[in-house]
């Protein structure tokens, strides 16, 4: 994993990279996740992330290889931050190479990190059992203490009141 501060962040080889980067820029942290995610690099990413958040940080998880992440930056939700949490929501779990699932106040997401897409569903569901239809394709998640927010490739926002944590 590396670490770096940069005012323009576009990680060199990006696309063809099988590290996760971290990178800092203004208020946020950016964890940009290769495509090809094995087990150990998602556990990585999802640990990266639940540190950050757990010291009050705004995470943004940048799932686009063909865009620089200060874009996305600069398409973040303006109300990124909430109010309150409730305990309805559980941690961050990792399915396996490149899935995670987040337990949300209202249901589950299955995050698919590699190929930069989620499925929104009452219950929980192994991701290979997921229709290619009932994905909804994203490049970035900003991840607060309160919430989740997934930019759609269409340029619209989800948001989940939910917790991202690992415990």
């Amino acid at each position: 994993m590396e670490l770096s501060r940069s005012p323009n962040i576009n990680p060199t080889g990006k696309g063809t990279d099988a590290t996760v980067t971290v990178s800092m820029f203004e208020e946020h942290l950016v964890i940009c996740a290769p495509p090809c995610l094995d087990l150990e690099m998602t556990n990585i990413l999802v640990i990266a992330a639940a540190s950050a958040v757990g010291c009050g940080s705004t995470v943004m998880i940048d799932l686009d290889p063909d865009t620089a992440s200060d874009e996305l930056i600069a398409l973040r939700p303006l109300n990124a931050v909430a109010s309150c949490i409730t305990s309805d929501s559980g941690p961050a779990a990792v399915l396996s190479a490149g899935y995670v699932r987040l337990t949300t106040r209202d249901g589950h997401w299955t995050i698919d990190l590699g190929q930069g897409r989620l499925c929104r569903s009452n219950d929980p569901i192994e991701p290979h059992f997921v229709g290619l239809d009932d994905w909804t394709d994203i490049c970035a998640l900003w991840v607060t203490p309160t919430n989740v927010t997934a930019l759609a490739n269409d340029g619209t926002y989800l948001t989940t009141f939910a917790s991202w944590t690992t415990e």
